[in-house]
């Protein structure tokens, strides 16, 4: 398979202050905010992630330590464009934990775009342009950061405003939400539960639960009951968030049969779960 000709760079090292606790560390339906970031980048994509510590995740990548924490999204992609060797660099804040698909398309677009054009940065539904779930050509992103002085506090306006930009409304599909606050971050839990799990589910005299279905089910079927559920509920919310509801089950079908073939649950659930937030395709 041929190299991808963007890397993403996940931004991870702001102060959360208003959120009142790291928000790479928060957890969004048992997966903290930079696991979900790392796994929604498409595979064969590079990644680098820039923060104050290293983080741990199960897909390789490359760590970029800011040598002064807390420096802003400046001093950020400054320390991580030192690691980028692709020619179009993905740019996405840990915090806006539904962008990687606007991320992925965004840089696929830029990448066969002829050289007139530095940066494709989408604006959200009240219009603001959103500079941290965008695409840029690597080399001048670079030199307008070198250009524009001291990365540490410096605004991010002050690099876009030298680089030659395309503003697009955000296509149906992309889900540019941030989280600043704990409001933002229950927001966030509340929309793939609700996704998820549209109606509450009946109640059982006998307390019967999702453990006793699966071992009825997997008896049924003649199978083991050896099931990751967290995966296919993962790839289901996902599926079901980023294209629509009936994808959902189907999506979730497509894993069995990937893991029936070899295919580990993480990797088939990881997989899916980039498709998932990359989706729609690029025209």
């Amino acid at each position: 398979m041929a190299s991808a000709p963007w890397t993403a760079l996940i931004l991870s090292g702001g102060a959360s202050r208003r959120l009142g606790e790291d928000k790479a560390a928060a957890t969004l339906n048992g997966r903290t905010l930079l696991e979900r970031a790392v796994a929604a980048i498409p595979a064969g994509v590079p990644v680098v992630v820039c923060g104050p510590e290293a983080p741990s995740t199960a897909r390789p990548l490359t760590v970029s330590v800011e040598p002064r924490p807390h420096g802003g999204p400046v001093a950020g992609l400054a320390a991580g464009l030192a690691h980028v060797r692709t020619p179009v660099v993905g740019v996405l804040a840990v915090d806006m934990p539904f962008a990687a698909g606007t991320v992925a398309r965004l840089a696929r677009e830029l990448a066969r775009t002829r050289d007139d054009l530095d940066a494709s940065v989408p604006l959200d539904a009240q219009g603001r342009a959103q500079y941290l779930a965008a695409a840029y050509r690597t080399a001048p992103l670079a030199d307008a950061i070198a250009a524009s002085g001291d990365p540490h506090g410096r605004p991010m306006r002050s690099v876009i405003a030298l680089l030659r930009v395309r503003e697009a409304p955000a296509r149906p599909g992309d889900d540019l939400a941030d989280i600043d606050t704990a409001d933002d971050l229950a927001r966030a839990r509340r929309s793939l539960r609700d996704v998820a799990a549209p109606a509450a589910p009946r109640p059982r005299e006998d307390g019967l639960a999702m453990d006793d279905w699966i071992a009825a089910a997997a008896a049924a079927l003649g199978i083991e009951a050896d099931v990751d559920v967290s995966a296919i509920l993962d790839v289901a919310r996902e599926a079901a968030h980023g294209v629509e509801r009936p994808a959902a089950p189907v999506s979730t079908y497509l894993m069995g049969i990937a893991v029936a073939g070899g295919m580990s649950a993480q990797d088939a659930a990881d997989r899916l779960t980039a498709a998932a937030q990359a989706w729609p395709p690029p025209a």
